[in-house]
């Protein structure tokens, strides 16, 4: 295995990539787009302070592994909606639907899967928040790869989220040209075969042979044959007549199926995240908020036994990542050890972080997701990608380093805080306790993940696919 040349990427601080016309953001809450949502926080209470009673706090390290921002997506679904159109568009009867006779695939070829300005912003604007919640501490420097070591996957739109965040993560300190740009390293792993392509890390998921053979190509697993039942049945059943009375069609000339559906829906959720097209002008229209709520469900349904808590063969395979997080992190805390990173960073994809959150416990309470669950239990469930990974989806582990103020002499006590998409949230199983935890101690996090420490990945890739 090889690592991959050094890259080097020159951002400009003190510049902005773009901003989003106000009036042409999705809502979240009213345009949920599955994995392709564009990157929102949640609305959260104050962070809680670990600094209590006698304790004071500062911070020692962190990571954060992120996806990367918004994107363009694949050609495929987009030139098979434009053709056809073209072959069956004349059945549409309602006239404020009438655009769609001439619609054409918006996306060039060349930008395909490419980082798009959005996704720019949104990291850019990520490392801005960074930026003002540490620059005192861990990233009160300028860039250096040693205290700050960075690493991509081999796909270039993570490079590019990368050099985004850069333009605003780090104090200003480059002098190069009037701009005062900063060169930024960063480093990734390929072997040179895009189907092993040996990153272990961060892409886990190309290089477990066992896992792709039991879970992903295995057409009985759930995580294939649940959203086909969804897709055969629900959607098949109840969307396509609600959209072709919505369309008007002509049925004898356009005998609408659920693969014209899926093609509409991976348009509109491109047009959406991609260009923010206004409903009224995009495939978009076509679908009500009930379709919306369909689309996000079968999605979630391959994602969770795929990518989530729906079998553990999934996000198990996640522990080389966990592994590197927190090892840099349990080595601060030993005594007299010297090491120099402040800050770890890592850009990858939503089938890196969703498993992630997976390993760690999160998001994985209430029933299994199944095609046919009540309506009720479908829509209070947790699981949700529209949520848990969006665009830019971010996880950081943050270690404070905590003295008491009382008793200088005292050993240090050191507390770890998970944060997703900018959000506090609680640790699971920390310790064994019952109830989460907000701050949980580098021991205690061992013991609720103990392969975190001793990941077996060889033997998890080449097991029986059983």
């Amino acid at each position: 295995m090889a690592r991959m040349p050094l890259l080097i990427g020159l951002v400009t601080l003190g510049t902005i990539a773009g901003q989003y016309p106000p009036d042409s953001i999705p809502s979240p809450g009213s345009l949920p787009l599955g994995s392709k949502t564009p990157y929102w926080m949640f609305e959260t209470p104050p962070p809680v302070n670990p600094s209590a009673g006698d304790l004071k706090c500062t911070i020692a390290y962190m990571a954060q592994v992120g996806r990367h921002g918004s994107r363009f997506g694949s050609n495929e679904p987009m030139n098979d909606l434009e053709t056809t159109l073209r072959e069956k568009g004349a059945a549409i009867g309602n006239t404020s639907l009438s655009f769609l006779k001439s619609w054409t695939n918006p996306f060039s070829p060349l930008t395909q899967k490419q980082l798009n300005i959005y996704g720019e912003d949104e990291w850019s604007a990520i490392g801005t928040r960074l930026q003002e919640l540490y620059n005192s501490t861990i990233l009160n420097a300028t860039f250096n790869p040693d205290l700050h070591p960075v690493r991509t996957t081999y796909v270039s739109r993570t490079s590019r989220s990368a050099s985004s965040f850069f333009t605003r993560a780090l104090q200003s300190g480059g002098q190069l040209g009037p701009c005062r740009i900063e060169p930024v390293s960063m480093y990734s792993v390929f072997s040179g075969d895009t189907t092993k392509d040996g990153d272990r890390a961060l892409r886990f998921f190309s290089n477990c042979p066992a896992f792709q053979a039991a879970v992903l190509n295995n057409a009985s697993h759930p995580c294939n044959a649940e959203p086909e039942a969804y897709l055969s049945g629900n959607i098949t059943r109840v969307m396509i007549p609600r959209v072709a009375a919505s369309l008007q069609l002509d049925a004898a000339r356009w005998n609408l199926t659920a693969g014209d559906l899926s093609n509409f829906w991976q348009t509109c959720q491109m047009e959406s995240a991609a260009l923010r097209l206004p409903l009224a002008r995009s495939v978009c229209a076509v679908f009500g908020e009930p379709d919306y709520a369909m689309w996000n469900f079968y999605e979630d349904l391959n994602k969770y036994y795929a990518r989530g808590p729906g079998d553990v063969r999934s996000h198990e395979i996640a522990c080389p990542l966990a592994n590197e997080v927190l090892g840099t992190l349990f080595d601060k805390t030993r005594p007299g050890a010297e090491i120099p990173a402040r800050a770890s960073f890592f850009f990858a994809h939503a089938e890196t972080v969703l498993p992630l959150l997976a390993f760690f416990g999160l998001y994985s309470t209430g029933p299994p997701l199944t095609h046919d669950m009540p309506p009720s239990a479908m829509g209070s469930r947790v699981f949700r990608s529209s949520r848990l990974s969006t665009m830019a989806v971010n996880l950081r582990f943050v270690l404070h380093n905590c003295t008491s103020t009382t008793n200088p002499a005292a050993s240090p006590q050191y507390k770890v805080e998970l944060l997703h998409s900018e959000r506090q949230i609680r640790w699971p199983r920390c310790g064994g306790n019952e109830t989460d935890v907000v701050f949980c101690s580098p021991s205690d996090l061992l013991t609720a993940y103990p392969l975190a420490a001793s990941c077996p990945f060889d033997n998890l890739c080449t097991k029986s696919a059983a």
